[in-house]
């Protein structure tokens, strides 16, 4: 998949694609607006929109899913297969532990270029977000996409609840539309941090009716050795007698941890309800785990998978002394 910091100076209209697509769930027909990649050339390359993040420092996270016993602020409401793995994560910012170890690890300048990179991963997920956006309202007021529905049979999804919204006097402005749009940029807290708050993953995958649980893969790069710790989903038991899953916590290793600087790979999605709310979440695909928080202790590597080190870029950068 493709690293964010290659799209940098890039137009967002040469990187990505927006149209609707048609789907069929059982008797319904439904369309959504898909997100692809363009090549060099400027041609849909057919694959989702999807991109590695720069090295980012863990803000929270419930990645063992909002079913787990410790989440409490935002638990799983009716079954767990209901459940959510979420995480946000910084941008601009490194708490000064990680800055610490980062400059006393990779040489003085390393966390100073490594904020950089993230400036301009925000600044270029925001055009982006922005231009897709636009599309979304384009093709939403277009009549050449009214027309593929109904030729299509289109009567559920995110685009027929986008033709109907764009129906309305206030959502036909274009600035209108785009401010009311949640998760289109990020502003720093009163604390001067800038933190991305609506990244998740569903803990179960699969049809409405089969499901099983699922972990992103998860490869820990904090050690002497690069390591696959995505769990085995051993937590997770099927009674076939009630058709209901269970779940031991203990038996659920806490492997993403808040503080920790760390690499995603991640899907934008566009979500628009029947009720009017809509906005951008980041599906979250991989993870790779590069540093341990510097407030804990580093859990020992096993395997070894090879490849770059993924901090090299940041530490060959000018440093100041």
């Amino acid at each position: 998949m493709t690293d964010i910091k290659n799209q940098y100076g890039r137009k967002a209209s040469e990187v990505i694609a927006v149209e609707p697509r048609v789907y069929k769930m059982g008797e319904n027909v439904g369309a959504t607006y898909r997100f692809d990649l363009k090549d060099a050339s400027g041609n849909n390359t057919g694959k989702q929109w999807s991109f590695w993040t720069e090295a980012v420092e863990v803000a929270f996270e419930d990645f063992r899913g909002n079913h787990h016993p410790s989440c409490k602020n935002y638990a799983c409401e009716g079954p767990i297969t209901n459940s959510k793995r979420k995480m946000s994560f910084n941008m601009g910012y490194l708490s000064d532990g990680m800055t610490n170890l980062l400059n006393n690890d990779h040489g003085a300048g390393t966390a100073e270029a490594m904020l950089e990179s993230q400036r301009k991963m925000q600044e270029t997920l925001e055009k982006q977000l922005e231009f897709a956006l636009s599309e979304i309202h384009r093709q939403s007021l277009d009549k050449a996409t009214i027309e593929k529905m109904k030729s299509e049979g289109v009567s559920e999804g995110v685009v027929m609840t986008m033709l109907k919204e764009a129906k309305k006097k206030h959502n036909k402005d274009l600035n209108v539309f785009m401010s009311t749009t949640k998760g289109m940029s990020w502003e720093p807290n009163d604390n001067g941090i800038t933190t991305v708050y609506n990244n998740w993953v569903r803990t179960f995958a699969g049809t409405r009716k089969e499901k099983t649980p699922h972990y992103p893969n998860i490869l820990d790069k904090s050690g002497d050795l690069t390591t696959d710790v995505t769990p085995d989903n051993s937590a997770y038991n099927f009674n076939a007698d009630t058709n209901t899953w269970s779940y031991d916590a203990s038996k659920d290793p806490h492997v993403v941890k808040r503080g920790q600087l760390v690499k995603l790979q991640l899907t934008p999605c566009f979500y628009a309800t029947p009720a009017g709310a809509r906005g951008w979440r980041f599906k979250i695909q991989r993870i790779k785990l590069l540093k341990a928080s510097p407030y804990g202790s580093k859990r020992p590597a096993e395997i070894d998978w090879g490849g770059d080190d993924d901090l090299n870029a940041y530490a060959k950068k000018p440093r100041t002394e």
